[in-house]
């Protein structure tokens, strides 16, 4: 029953029709410029989406980029959600295996532990321009920018669905939000309050546990979840099983929730994860890094004036995510590296709906503030990094149309104030079809380690810069999406964007011995402007036998003139194709089959050794190899819920390493027993 649905305005969502009920997102995206890439052509439709058979796949209920519940057919951003009936019948078996199927989301796979996303451009060893959540919680580490997907705190098991959201959403989100969203939504204990369990097992003795518990008792809400791994690096020892190349780590989540009214909540979660992964810090290596990442949170909701109220509800939050990273084998000067981090941060927002001059609108405004502290023996002079910000946004309808807009403050202590505004037009010329005009912006603060690095590797003597602009990003977005009939929807959406002040290493302005002529110090920088352009187009199939998608994504940046890197794309391939299908077969029994294609790529690189390079010169452009990855699963699901199935990942067993010094990706054959109701 799989469904890659295409949400309405050009937005598209995997769905799966037996879940339809346990829908929401949180998206946010589009600004800058327009650019057309191609609209296909629809046949009348007498599909509607309330009264089609597939409504529920076609449209299902979410919460939108404004953060109010709509339906998918009124979201203004190209949207992407992966529910957790297709992840358990899918072949990947790791959140970034389970990404790469998406148009426009470039996964390059780094270690057996370590996988990393860029959409739409910047395909590198390092997500630093893609905002992660996990319900609505940022979880990317804040010291260095990006997002250990292997030391989540979740397993499959606890996952209800996944929304990516391409483009920026800097007026809703702010910092982070520049390139795209992802949000990882957990299944909660009101809506599945029972036990289910999940075991990947597989040679040489690997393994993915997950398990979690959710009950409900009167007002009280209980939920809680763990996780266990043991995977090997892909890369064969000569003679055995290498007992450093065995990555382990494990971990869960605890959470209680209050209801004493239907407009009242509030809950308490704890996660801890820690364990090894293997990641890519500099250069080309591979470094195996130990970690123990943590995060508490509280969250409440009061609703005003009684359930259904057009006074809305008041929601809050506050939280704290910490960790502590060591390395014994990446050595800076005089010790083994290690870090430690916390960030503080709370949250108040009012959302509300209501009509003025007997229109209809839905309204959020809020205020945030968030504080970060970091302690390593890779930085020095470390300043507290603050963040306060104040934000709103509202959404007219106006018959078929729908007009949003937001805005969004943010100051930070080292950084200038970033305004990002934002603007959409959705527009719906008959019941199945919508058109979609998105107007964004965002923007990417420096991350600690740019502004206070003092790290001397043995190529580059890496110092900070607290003198950084963010990284600023205007964009622009036209989509177009369609139920041609019950069983056949198709999207097609083009995107242009402009990014100012990107940030890498300057070595125009590093610090030269004038005694021995030699490089003392390359601080970070801010670069000129880039444009990129590109778009998705796809078609999505689903009956009650077969579900299938086929889809294609293109995207083009203009780098080869752009200092440092002189590089198109900056690691995305300029052409993508993704097709897939899952059959239900008799006896209960599926199968299911993805695919994709990247193609060509070059990423820059900083070399080994970097004496030969001259003055202003310290990254070297390095090509990428197109490669294929393939997954299938085959599987048998009882009535009582029981899941019994294998599954392959990489089944031509292509060896085609996804990035300089990465591991060759090799053919894994796993079996999988799980318990789900």
């Amino acid at each position: 029953m799989l469904v890659r649905t295409l949400l309405s305005e050009g937005v598209v969502r995997y769905y799966f029709p037996a879940v339809a009920k346990h829908t929401s997102t949180r998206p946010r995206s589009g600004a800058g410029i327009i650019f057309l890439f191609l609209l296909v052509g629809a046949a009348p439709a007498r599909a509607t989406t309330d009264e089609t058979p597939n409504s529920g796949v076609w449209d299902p209920p979410v919460v939108t980029p404004s953060g109010q519940p709509s339906r998918i057919s009124e979201a203004p951003s190209t949207t992407f959600v992966i529910t957790s009936d297709e992840i358990r019948k899918m072949g990947a078996t790791s959140l970034p295996e389970i990404l790469r199927r998406v148009p426009g989301l470039d996964v390059r796979q780094l270690s057996a532990t370590d996988g990393q996303i860029g959409p739409r451009g910047f395909a590198y060893d390092h997500s630093d321009r893609v905002l992660l959540l996990i319900d609505g919680r940022t979880a990317y580490l804040d010291y260095s920018g990006g997002t250990a997907y292997e030391m989540l705190p979740i397993s499959l098991a606890d996952i209800d669905r996944i929304e990516i959201v391409m483009g920026p959403g800097g007026a809703v989100y702010g910092n982070k939000a520049l390139l795209g969203v992802i949000n990882i939504i957990t299944r909660s204990a009101e809506d599945f309050p029972w036990n289910e369990a999940r075991l990947d097992a597989s040679t040489p003795g690997d393994f993915r546990a997950g398990v979690r518990s959710g009950a409900v008792s009167g007002p009280w809400r209980f939920r809680a979840s763990g996780i266990a791994r043991r995977l090997t690096l892909f890369e064969k020892p000569r003679a055995g099983i290498d007992p450093g190349r065995v990555q382990m780590a494990g971990g869960g989540t605890l959470h209680l929730g209050y209801n004493p009214a239907p407009n009242q909540s509030v809950s308490l979660e704890s996660g801890v994860m820690s364990g090894r992964t293997t990641i890519m810090p500099t250069g080309s290596t591979l470094v195996p890094f130990d970690s123990t990442l943590a995060y508490a949170r509280i969250v409440g909701r009061q609703g005003l004036g009684g359930p259904g109220s057009p006074k809305g509800d008041l929601n809050f939050m506050a939280g704290w995510n910490g960790g502590w990273i060591k390395s014994n084998d990446f050595v800076v000067p005089g010790k083994p590296f290690a870090v430690q981090f916390n960030t503080a941060y709370g949250e108040l927002n009012h959302t509300l709906r209501f009509r003025a001059f007997d229109l209809p609108m839905e309204g959020r405004w809020g205020t945030e503030v968030r504080a970060n502290t970091l302690s390593s023996n890779i930085t020095e002079n470390e300043d507290a990094l603050l963040n306060v910000a104040g934000y709103g946004g509202n959404t007219v309808i106006l018959g078929k149309w729908r007009l949003g807009a937001g805005l969004r403050i943010d100051r930070q202590t080292l950084t200038r104030t970033n305004i990002s505004p934002r603007l959409s037009v959705v527009f719906s010329p008959k019941s199945g079809h919508q058109l979609r005009l998105a107007l964004n912006t965002g923007y990417n603060n420096p991350y600690a380690v740019e502004n206070f690095a003092k790290l001397d590797l043995p190529n580059a003597p890496l110092r900070g810069n607290r003198h950084l602009n963010s990284e600023r990003i205007a964009y622009g977005e036209l989509g177009y999406a369609g139920t041609l009939t019950d069983w056949l929807r198709v999207f097609t959406n083009g995107f242009v964007y402009r990014m100012t002040d990107w940030i890498t290493l300057d070595a125009r302005n590093s610090t030269v011995d004038p005694n021995t002529m030699t490089v003392t110090e390359i601080p970070y920088g801010n670069n000129d402007a880039i444009i990129g352009m590109g778009g998705e187009t796809g078609v999505d199939v689903v009956t009650p036998a077969v579900n299938a998608y086929a889809h294609y994504a293109h995207v083009y940046i203009r780098g080869k003139e752009a200092y440092p890197y002189n590089v198109e794309n900056f690691g995305s391939p300029t052409h993508k194709v993704g097709i897939g299908f899952r059959l239900n077969l008799p006896a209960s029994m599926f199968l299911s089959f993805d695919g994709q294609y990247f193609d060509n790529a070059s990423v820059a690189r900083i070399p080994a050794d970097t004496s030969a390079l001259p003055p202003g010169q310290i990254y070297v452009p390095q090509p990428l190899d197109a490669f294929i990855t393939t997954y299938a699963r085959l599987g048998w699901t009882s009535p009582t819920g029981l899941q019994i199935s294998i599954a392959g990942s990489n089944l031509t067993d292509n060896d085609t390493p996804h990035f300089p010094g990465a591991e060759a990706t090799r053919l894994r054959i796993l079996a999988t027993v799980g318990f789900f109701q």
